[in-house]
């Protein structure tokens, strides 16, 4: 619900910088040829697809692969079990 609700207040932001006059001004907007607003939605609608997709790889998969080479290990699970404090 609250997607929706930023949505129509974007699209409603464009829809008053479109004409050109005070709005335009004070929202620092334009109007959008057909072609943009298409861009616009293909792009803001495939990060949707990419969130959906990303649930289907297993973190134990993702967690291997990166975990040496970017994350860096700031807890030792074995000294966590014996004294949480350390």
């Amino acid at each position: 619900m609250i997607t929706l609700i930023e949505i129509a207040a974007q699209c409603g932001m464009l829809f008053v910088g479109s004409w050109n006059g005070l709005g335009s001004i004070l929202l620092g907007t334009t109007g959008l040829d057909i072609r943009m607003q298409i861009t616009a939605w293909v792009l803001g609608a495939s990060v949707l697809g990419v969130n959906v997709l990303i649930k289907f790889i297993p973190l134990k998969t993702f967690k291997e692969k990166i975990q040496d080479k970017f994350i860096p290990v700031l807890e030792d699970e074995e000294k966590m079990a014996t004294d949480p404090v350390k």
